[in-house]
């Protein structure tokens, strides 16, 4: 997925969680930064800093030993200080990998239990042309349904929450507290 399968979606599951449970401290701006925080670490560490030791955009942050690490501190948060931030960027973060369907690649995904190394040697990628790996995940969103139905519907949910809060213009109550109106 892209940036709006990720945001959309997860934005969706997040507002449904606050509607069960009840929950009023939801913040919407980590959930949002949750749901592509992985990517946010991993695509400059695996595509441009490192990319001819990983040549991948799914390394550490695609782990899950990077999402029990962050619900780890967001359980110890959450009692200690009563504070749920750090257990939103868990669950954007874990909804991330179920979305990026990681357990597909489980030398990643279990690192390091399963492979002491991640790159090439972990995940089998062959090095490729520098850079042309944007044309590969172009490629992937044009032709590959589970990409591009999961982006449009993503956009779709992406755009009705910010229709409405607009209509109820609430912009500048969910940027000072991530509430959504």
């Amino acid at each position: 997925m892209f940036i709006f399968g990720h945001v959309g979606f997860t934005t969706l599951a997040a507002r449904g969680v606050e509607k069960v449970t009840g929950e009023k401290r939801m913040d919407y701006r980590l959930v949002v930064v949750g749901s592509i925080l992985p990517d946010l670490i991993d695509k400059p560490i695996g595509r441009v800093l490192f990319e001819s030791k990983f040549d991948s955009g799914r390394v550490y942050a695609h782990t899950l030993l990077f999402v029990l690490l962050l619900t780890g501190i967001g359980l110890y948060r959450l009692w200690r200080y009563d504070k749920i931030g750090a257990l939103i960027l868990a669950g954007g973060s874990a909804l991330h990998e179920v979305f990026d369907r990681m357990w597909m690649f489980p030398k990643i995904w279990f690192w390091p239990l399963i492979s002491p190394q991640l790159g090439r040697a972990a995940n089998g990628a062959v090095p490729a042309a520098r850079m042309a790996w944007v044309y590969s995940e172009f490629q992937g969103l044009m032709t590959d349904p589970y990409i591009y139905v999961s982006e449009i519907m993503g956009f779709l949910i992406t755009v009705y929450f910010v229709v409405r809060l607009y209509r109820r213009h609430g912009f500048s109550v969910f940027f000072r507290t991530g509430k959504m109106m």
